[in-house]
């Protein structure tokens, strides 16, 4: 049998009244702070302007608090920014999700290294 690597993947969400936070809303919000657009963030994610407001309006209603402070268009276009607690939550959601990745991938180092260790071509990485 041939050598395979093996890794977890854990997608980290959060949810409340409905799943609300994970990889996606993250990214969208990550993206926005560099540009300070959301429709910078949406282009070079592929997601539809209406889609992004509709995630980013269900993550302040079950977060209960704003995310984001936006500034409609004009002559220069519109401007979103993040608000402090949207920041703080960006790095807590990071840390949160390094602790968890690096706890799924001890645990599956300690529960599956000796099943598959030098056994059937399997290792872990």
């Amino acid at each position: 049998m041939a050598e395979h690597s093996f890794h977890p993947k854990i997608q980290v969400s959060i949810a409340g009244d409905e799943m609300f936070f994970g990889p996606g809303p993250y990214r969208l919000l990550k993206i926005t702070d560099q540009t300070g657009s959301v429709r910078d963030a949406c282009n070079e994610m592929g997601l539809s302007y209406s889609k992004a407001w509709k995630i980013l309006n269900r993550m302040e209603l079950e977060m209960g608090r704003a995310m984001v402070v936006r500034s409609r268009g004009g002559t220069t276009g519109g401007h979103t920014v993040l608000t402090d607690f949207g920041k703080k939550y960006l790095d807590v959601y990071e840390k949160y999700n390094n602790a968890v990745q690096d706890f799924a991938k001890k645990e599956m180092e300690r529960l599956f290294t000796d099943l598959l260790d030098g056994k059937e071509g399997g290792k872990l990485d």
